[in-house]
């Protein structure tokens, strides 16, 4: 290579010698091919047959998972997709109808208030009879008292 290589030491030129000598670095080309040697023993060491046999192993096991993976998928499509589309178009019908029942226009939340105020006065009525017949347990066998009875 023509280049300028720093740390090599300095050479001398003579202009005046026929044929004119180029200074040189010794050993780079024996270097490189002692390089690619190195490079061919290592490359004669791998066992590419090995590696061959595994690859064609794992493409071919590659190969059945897509094919069982193709199958999975036209059967969700197929078969899920349809199926859950359903689900879903139920599952908006009924959160419309919670959604209409929990409203607070909605006649079930009136008649819901109405009963809660109705199940209210009848427990204070059943508060007011437990009242009563703690103080007078003899009302359940007499009766209850007239007004103008006073014993």
């Amino acid at each position: 290579a023509l280049d300028f290589f720093p740390k090599a030491p300095a050479a001398t030129f003579d202009p005046k010698k026929a044929p004119p000598e180029i200074p040189t670095l010794p050993g780079t080309l024996s270097e490189i091919q002692e390089s690619i040697g190195n490079i061919v023993k290592n490359l004669e060491k791998v066992p590419f047959d090995k590696l061959v046999a595994d690859l064609r192993r794992a493409l071919t096991t590659l190969d059945g998972t897509l094919k069982r993976a193709d199958v999975l998928m036209n059967q969700l499509s197929t078969e899920v997709a349809p199926e859950l589309r359903t689900t879903l178009q139920q599952a908006r019908k009924t959160f419309s109808s919670a959604a209409e029942v929990l409203s607070s226009e909605s006649p079930v939340q009136g008649d819901l208030r109405e009963t809660l105020s109705e199940v209210q006065r009848a427990a204070e009525q059943v508060r007011a009879l437990t009242d009563y017949l703690e103080r007078h347990p003899e009302s359940l066998i007499r009766g209850k008292r007239s007004s103008g009875d006073k014993k």
